[in-house]
């Protein structure tokens, strides 16, 4: 017997194992926060009943048990309001309006 055949079944199952960290009526809320998620490099699954070529209704999140804690820190930032997205510290962007008027 090889190493690799004393692997069980119930072993390789369990290594991928996935938690719910989310839930919403939306499609698209979960599509954006899975984006979000697979930002920081974190695993995720979106699972949803839906029909038709335009998924609509109810969605969940699954990561890794492994990741799970890391997922429900951004989840908090994000619903805390706490995130920051690069490049807009204090207001900043990286390019001007072209609808603003040079009063200078």
């Amino acid at each position: 017997m090889t190493p690799q055949a004393s692997v069980t079944c119930h072993a390789l199952r369990m290594a991928d194992d996935f938690v719910r960290v989310f839930a919403t009526h939306s499609w698209l809320e979960g599509e954006i926060v899975k984006g979000r998620l697979e930002a920081e490099g974190i695993t995720v699954r979106l699972e949803g009943e839906h029909e038709g070529p335009y998924p609509v209704g109810p969605a969940e999140l699954l990561v890794p048990s492994s990741a799970e804690a890391e997922a429900r820190r951004v989840l908090a930032q994000i619903q805390g309001g706490s995130f920051e997205v690069p490049g807009e510290e204090n207001g900043a962007t990286d390019h001007e309006d072209p609808h603003s008027v040079d009063e200078g």
